[in-house]
């Protein structure tokens, strides 16, 4: 596939904010134009599920046919840990029912793949509680009774994160008997925090051949894009918009554009320009990279940083005025 080719396919989207009054993200989803999209099924730092009437189940799934849209994803609480079981035995288990939960959850709303964040080893190394992540997958998927895909997140990583580097994946694949359920998403802040130098062809390539040693890249269903407000190798987890960290408008175009991950969801979750998560300008900026918008990327960052200004601006000029007094 070529990188036109690649153009033409990629599926742009954004995590959305899930809310009963906006259809669970459908209807930001929509407001952004997304073409893919990524929600919270639960709250994001609360152990206890959310629960679901089936008005609401059947109002999301109504109202995501009418938009038209493509693969929509759950992201899993960041609560989990699933390399806890010899450490933290408590927080094992809830992590286990939580992951099991979100997959349920997957399941009710007809969501394309559950994301979620392995979590720390201890100190231990992966050899140290692979047997622990495993068999966590493993009961979730058995509990849940769920077949719906669970997405490995790589992590920016440190020697106590699960996932900076893709062969530990390729461990955890082995293990639970190549589940064809089990797939990747890979996130270019993460990636490049970790080490992998996405603004160079070389630093993508060596990702990516990585991945295809590790696991395959038929198992790459989703891709964060997100900037980095850290340098290349320095480990923080730490997005930023689009071309407004050490990524830049190259290195998200050279993923975008990259052949090798043709038809592959790509997903904002980047911090908007105003502060309050991923925004049509993000959006605007990735439809200019791949050849859709005919406005530069500078131009659309500009332009929104002038608004987010400008709102910011008449926030603090409300707060200086006294409130009228009451007749």
């Amino acid at each position: 596939m070529s990188e036109n080719e690649q153009a033409n396919t990629v599926m742009l989207g954004a995590h959305c904010s899930a809310t009963k009054t906006n259809n669970f993200g459908i209807d930001r989803a929509v407001e952004l134009g997304c073409e893919t999209a990524q929600i919270f099924g639960s709250n994001k730092i609360q152990w206890k599920p959310k629960s679901y009437a089936d008005k609401e189940i059947q109002s999301f799934r109504d109202a995501r046919e009418k938009a038209g849209l493509g693969p929509i994803f759950s992201h899993a609480i960041y609560l989990i840990n699933l390399g806890a079981k010899h450490t933290k035995p408590e927080i094992y288990e809830k992590s286990i029912r939580s992951l099991s939960d979100g997959l349920k959850i997957c399941d009710l709303l007809g969501l394309d793949g559950l994301v979620v964040h392995l979590g720390s080893n201890y100190g231990l190394g992966l050899e140290g509680v692979i047997d622990s992540v495993v068999e966590g997958l493993t009961r979730a998927r058995e509990e849940s009774g769920s077949g719906t895909p669970l997405l490995l997140e790589n992590t920016a990583g440190n020697s106590r994160l699960i996932g900076g580097r893709f062969s530990d994946f390729a461990a955890i694949f082995d293990a639970v008997d190549d589940d064809r359920m089990l797939g990747v998403c890979v996130d270019t802040a993460h990636a490049f925090a970790f080490g992998y130098d996405l603004r160079e062809e070389a630093g993508l390539d060596l990702m990516l051949r990585e991945i295809e040693s590790a696991v395959g890249l038929g198992r790459v269903m989703a891709l964060h894009i997100n900037d980095s407000k850290v340098e290349c190798g320095r480990n923080l987890d730490r997005h930023e918009n689009l071309g407004q960290g050490h990524i830049g408008y190259e290195g998200i175009a050279n993923v975008l554009l990259e052949p090798r991950l043709g038809g592959i969801p790509a997903i904002l979750e980047t911090p908007g320009f105003d502060g309050n998560g991923p925004d049509e300008a993000n959006l605007d900026i990735m439809r200019s990279l791949v050849g859709r918008l005919d406005e530069s990327p500078q131009a659309i960052a500009r332009r929104a940083e002038q608004a987010a200004a400008g709102k910011r601006s008449k926030v603090r000029t409300a707060k200086r005025v006294p409130a009228k007094a009451g007749k």
